[in-house]
């Protein structure tokens, strides 16, 4: 289902549809898990937060970032809640058959269908020739699935393409477009590096903030000085703060609706330019 339709909506929904089940949301990246996280802070009807942080026995809705999800330690709470565990959400589940390559946990995620619960395996992305992929890293068949699915189509999204020859400075090019580009007071954009290292450059480049999986060794302190950063930008006061930089940790998942454009620096693939743009 696209970008934007409410696919969360499953999840969130559920405790409210069950309130003596615990549902399970595995997330690929932190920073969705963390956003996640955040709304449902919002809901005080809804009792639960994000693993390990949160753990408690009594949790409706627990957040788990992948590289958690297929650990022992994460199977064996899991195993102790089995008869209270309803449900199991895989949200941006393309990535279980895409991104082995650099997320080895993802070649572990069979032992998650082993807890023999539904599963619902919710992204945009995924198309109907990857069900096979997707099924078999699962370690299930086809046929157990029902399939729901929806055009993708933006149309209210444009595509422009650049491509920048060795002799022009990329960095002069993307900060001459950012700077042409009239954003209005309450609009804001992003700017998509592959790197850390680009987001660092970029960011000094164009006077703005960057935003990555890790910008303090302290877990704590990283949450809240990521938040403090997504927080200006959300707020946009001052051009400057209209505009982020982000690594892939913050393209998926993740709405801004006053967000009227986004860059890609030295993309990688289509799939993260979908994902991004969406």
């Amino acid at each position: 289902m696209p970008v934007g339709s409410g696919r969360s909506l499953a999840f969130f929904s559920a405790p409210h549809l069950d309130q003596e089940g615990l549902f399970i949301v595995v997330t690929p990246l932190m920073a969705l898990a963390e956003d996640m996280g955040r709304r449902l802070g919002q809901n005080h009807a809804v009792h639960g937060g994000i693993y390990p942080q949160f753990s408690a026995q009594n949790g409706q809705l627990i957040f788990v970032v992948a590289r958690h999800a297929e650990a022992d330690r994460f199977l064996g709470w899991l195993e102790v809640q089995s008869s209270h565990l309803w449900h199991v959400f895989i949200d941006e589940c393309h990535h279980i058959y895409l991104s082995t390559t650099y997320h080895a946990c993802f070649h572990l995620f069979h032992r998650l269908t082993k807890l023999n619960k539904p599963f619902t395996f919710l992204s945009s992305t995924v198309l109907p020739q990857s069900i096979p992929l997707l099924c078999s890293a699962m370690g299930i068949s086809q046929e157990m699935l029902q399939i729901i699915c929806a055009p993708i189509a933006r149309p209210n999204i444009s595509y422009s393409i650049t491509h920048i020859p060795e002799a022009e400075n990329m960095l002069d090019v993307v900060m001459g477009f950012c700077h042409n580009f009239q954003l209005g007071p309450d609009d804001c954009g992003i700017i998509y590096s592959r790197t850390i290292a680009d987001a660092k450059l970029l960011a000094e480049v164009l006077r703005c903030e960057y935003y990555a999986s890790k910008v303090d060794l302290d877990e704590e302190i990283n949450m809240g000085k990521k938040w403090a950063i997504i927080k200006r930008w959300q707020q946009g006061k001052g051009v400057a703060n209209r505009w982020i930089v982000r690594t892939q940790c913050f393209g998926e998942g993740i709405d801004q609706s006053n967000v009227q454009i986004t860059a890609h620096y030295n993309v990688m693939t289509l799939l993260d330019i979908i994902e991004q743009t969406g």
